[in-house]
């Protein structure tokens, strides 16, 4: 469980294709915002449908809609939070603490219930950091979410991006602390957000091609407005650390120029993909990564293809 609709969406991004391919198991998002998400092929994207394939005996689900598959990892806000028979689980997880104590309760409500038939149920807390207030006075990113970047063949979410707005120092801590905005690229209003600033740190690498195969594609500019990425830009792509992408990793740009009429039969053959630059790594993320346009003979698109140079 999670309050925020975001959370959830983060939490099923990292976990539910991992549960499913190192675990053998499929997963589930239910949200008030964002709906119904599953790695169950094809279970209906419903609440009922999916409430009852993670629990189908406490569901009493039909026989005949057996077929459908089971979920055994299920990632909610507070909107199943109450009035709903889970118990054919026995772990729940509370990602977050609500501020209302009643809210943890009426969570583990769901699986600790007559009826279960675990002789033990286990719930798990993720506490906050002790000692926040070390921060104080330490420099804090403000940021804005940003673009959402989602895989162009899978469809997968692979992250949002931070836009950075400023620096910030807290002066005082408490339930709603306050502090000094000490730099500003550009406007900062409500709901903008804070995360402790990372050090900042030079890791020297040196250039070199990726070991294994790589093959990806351009999902995105540094800038949403601009259809073509010169040279000396960043570009996004969709392979990241759990693809064995590394800082320094030298790719190919390619690009085909689609299809052409061959000879007299006038038949359509696929041009060959051709290399017209390259783009070195700088920023590794585990679904994705940001790399430099260098040389290149046209501008970079979006779905350019990116591999072994």
């Amino acid at each position: 469980f999670t309050a925020f609709s975001d959370t959830a969406q983060y939490l099923y991004a990292s976990l539910a294709q991992w549960a499913n391919a190192s675990l053998g198991i499929d997963a589930a998002l239910v949200t008030g915002g964002a709906g119904i998400q599953t790695t169950l092929p094809g279970l209906r994207k419903s609440m009922s449908s999916v409430l009852s394939a993670f629990a189908p005996r406490a569901k009493e689900r039909p026989a005949e809609m057996a077929e459908e598959g089971e979920i055994d990892l299920l990632i909610a806000t507070d909107c199943i939070s109450e009035g709903q028979n889970l118990q054919d689980c026995d772990w729940l997880v509370n990602y977050d603490i609500h501020w209302n104590p009643v809210r943890i309760i009426q969570r583990f409500g769901r699986i600790d219930r007559i009826g279960s038939e675990h002789d033990v149920v286990y719930g798990f807390n993720f506490l906050p950091e002790l000692g926040i207030e070390r921060n104080l006075g330490r420099r804090w990113t403000v940021y804005r979410q940003g673009r959402r970047f989602q895989d162009p063949d899978t469809r997968e979410l692979l992250g949002y991006e931070g836009i950075y707005l400023g620096d910030f120092e807290i002066s005082k801590f408490g339930q709603i602390s306050t502090g000094t905005i000490t730099r500003s690229m550009q406007e900062i209003g409500v709901e903008d957000r804070l995360a402790v600033a990372l050090p900042n740190s030079a890791n020297p690498f040196i250039p070199h091609s990726p070991a294994g195969k790589v093959r990806g594609k351009v999902v995105a500019g540094s800038d949403s407005s601009v259809g073509e990425i010169p040279p000396l830009t960043a570009i996004v792509i969709n392979k990241g650390g759990r693809d064995g992408i590394e800082v320094g990793h030298v790719l190919g740009l390619f690009r085909t120029e689609g299809l052409v009429r061959a000879g007299k039969t006038g038949r359509l053959v696929k041009l060959p993909e051709e290399r017209y630059g390259v783009a070195m790594v700088f920023r590794v993320f585990p679904r994705l990564s940001y790399a430099l346009v260098l040389n290149t003979s046209r501008p970079v698109h979006i779905d350019d293809v990116v591999q072994n140079p």
